[in-house]
């Protein structure tokens, strides 16, 4: 059973269930149980499409043609920085969640904080081809935690005392914060948890 996100524009020939046969172009989003999802440049909206009614099938940004669609996008999520941000969510997300939430304790995040979170995630998946927009995609994934969820992401990742997790949040945060010129209340008192809690220990 497949079900993960890639991106891939295909051209193909697309039979419906009252056997009316058409031409796509769609905007591969998701792959799921022999489906794929995307927008449909003919509707110009997103629609589901069985892969098994499918033919003719062309990458739309190679022109190769595409014997396999089902095997296509599993190269494609294979080769792209998904998986790379799947298990950056799935390992570290307590992480993610401490440097959201300074990011945006001041009320949003700005393109200069998002760049030093970006910089986070590169240093822990060692993946330098890692972007802002993957980063940004990656934190709207995550609802944005209350000042009782930040407390509980930092102890947790103090509990896992990993000196290299540790200090990767406190340049990060302390980074994020320095990008302006005044620090707002709700980052100050970020901070200092930060520094009261992750504290390596042996």
């Amino acid at each position: 059973m497949d079900y993960f996100e890639t991106k891939a524009t295909l051209r193909f020939t697309y039979t419906d269930s009252y056997g009316n046969v058409s031409g796509r172009i769609v905007d591969v989003e998701l792959v799921e149980d022999g489906m794929i999802t995307g927008k449909c440049r003919m509707k110009n909206a997103r629609r589901t499409f069985r892969i098994d009614r499918i033919t003719n099938c062309w990458d739309d940004s190679t022109n190769r043609h595409v014997p396999d669609v089902l095997q296509h996008l599993r190269d494609a999520y294979a080769k792209s920085t998904a998986p790379v941000l799947d298990k950056l969510y799935a390992e570290h997300l307590d992480e993610l969640k401490v440097l959201l939430y300074v990011g945006k304790a001041d009320g949003q995040l700005r393109a200069p904080e998002l760049r030093v979170i970006t910089a986070a995630c590169k240093v822990i998946t060692k993946d330098t081809r890692l972007t802002d927009e993957d980063t940004r995609e990656l934190l709207e994934s995550i609802p944005v935690p209350t000042l009782q969820g930040f407390k509980v992401a930092v102890g947790k990742i103090a509990k896992e005392n990993d000196s290299a997790a540790i200090r990767r949040i406190t340049i990060a945060t302390r980074t994020i914060v320095d990008t302006q010129q005044n620090i707002s209340p709700g980052e100050q008192e970020a901070l200092n948890y930060i520094a009261k809690r992750l504290q390596p220990k042996g």
